[in-house]
């Protein structure tokens, strides 16, 4: 089965991905919501700039979105063989010193 990660763009013209999708896309073995939590802590993350929590009408997260600097830093620190795949794509996008756009026509032109 392939993973596909998703990228928004929320109001303000913000990029973020799917936390899960990150989750399922570098096969992480922690359960999803203490490794979500711990990367919260770890990156010092803040929300409504960082990550976002989409609630329902009775304030329970449906999903969890985050900004692409910060999935790849969530990539970078992950240690699977799916993570070290994103970093060496994340290494050669950087080394084109790419837009945010061009990044993403690129890895969508990857799938």
């Amino acid at each position: 089965m392939k993973n596909n990660i998703t990228i928004f763009v929320i109001g303000d013209g913000v990029n973020y991905v799917g936390t899960k999708d990150i989750h399922n896309h570098l096969e992480v073995k922690t359960e999803f919501f203490t490794w979500m939590t711990e990367n919260i802590k770890d990156l010092q993350l803040k929300l409504h700039t960082d990550y976002w929590n989409f609630v329902d009408d009775n304030g329970k997260i449906y999903y969890q979105g985050v900004t692409l600097d910060v999935a790849i830093k969530i990539s970078m620190i992950e240690d699977s063989f799916k993570a070290k795949e994103a970093n060496k794509m994340v290494s050669k996008i950087e080394d084109q010193d790419l837009s945010t756009e061009q990044i993403i026509r690129q890895a969508l032109q990857n799938k």
